[in-house]
């Protein structure tokens, strides 16, 4: 096993103190409650959507059962990589290590990958992505 390269030994830290697992959670809290306003107001048994618009006006429609899905699952894999685990990261030299050992406060490659569609949104550190 190996040391994960280029990753501090604690979350980085947003501007207001919240390490990357805590600012993601935040994100989905908001992706969360945004669907379940579209799916309140909405007439029961329609095909109901989320708007989201990323500021730069390029707006798109998903479903808002789909975004609560997403929000369930992304949870679920914070909590799986949010403690000691194995798992593949990125080297230094952007090679892929099958066996590497990441320690809780760390951040894997896996949840800076599956999470980097927050990349655009307030508060997001760009050394927060992938390399």
């Amino acid at each position: 096993m190996s040391e994960i390269a280029g990753l501090d030994k604690h979350q980085p830290k947003a501007g207001n103190g919240l390490s990357l697992v805590d600012w993601l959670r935040a994100q989905l809290d908001e992706d969360e409650r945004v669907a379940q306003e579209a799916g309140v107001s909405g007439p029961q048994g329609s095909d109901l959507f989320v708007i989201d618009d990323d500021h730069q006006h390029n707006t798109i429609a998903i479903s808002a059962a789909r975004v609560l899905r997403r929000v369930a699952a992304a949870r679920r894999a914070l909590d799986l990589h949010n403690r000691d685990h194995e798992c593949s990261v990125y080297d230094d030299h952007g090679e892929v290590d099958n066996c590497a050992w990441v320690l809780k406060g760390d951040t894997c490659s896996t949840v800076r990958l599956m999470f980097d569609e927050y990349s655009g949104q307030p508060g997001y550190r760009p050394e927060w992505g992938t390399q």
